[in-house]
C-alpha cells in the first residue's frame, strides 16, 4: 500500500504540474499508459483530481479544448469519476466544453452530446 500511496501522490503532483504548464503530452501519457496500472478507485481519484485542478486553473481552458490529446484525457476522466466530484467540477467542465463547442467552434452537434 505504501508504494501505491507514493505513486498516487506522484501522479497527482504530475497532473497539477502539467496543468499549470499546459503540458498536454504529459497529461496524455499519465491518462493512457500510467493510468492502466492503477486500480479502479485510484483511477476515479486521479480523474477527479484532474478535473478539479483543470477547472481551478485560470489559464488551462479554453486553449486545452483545442488539443485532441486533452479532449481524449477529458473523455477518459469524465468516464471514470467517483459518484460525486467536489464543487460539481465535472458539471462545470461539461458546461465549459459545451460553451466552447458552441461559441468558438460553432459545432452544434458535438455540443449537444
Amino acid at each position: 500500500p505504501e508504494i501505491t500511496i507514493r505513486t498516487m501522490e506522484s501522479l497527482t503532483q504530475s497532473v497539477a504540474s502539467a496543468i499549470q504548464s499546459s503540458d498536454y503530452a504529459r497529461l496524455s501519457a499519465i491518462f493512457s499508459s500510467q493510468w492502466q496500472s492503477l486500480g479502479q478507485g485510484e483511477q476515479r481519484t486521479l480523474a477527479s483530481h484532474f478535473i478539479k485542478t483543470a477547472i481551478a486553473s485560470p489559464s488551462f481552458f479554453p486553449d486545452a479544448f483545442r488539443s485532441p490529446q486533452i479532449m481524449t484525457v477529458i473523455t477518459t476522466t469524465l468516464n471514470h469519476l467517483p459518484p460525486t466530484v467536489e464543487n460539481a467540477a465535472d458539471n462545470t467542465l461539461r458546461q465549459k466544453i459545451f460553451d466552447f463547442k458552441l461559441n468558438d467552434e460553432e459545432d452544434y452537434s458535438t455540443a449537444a452530446r
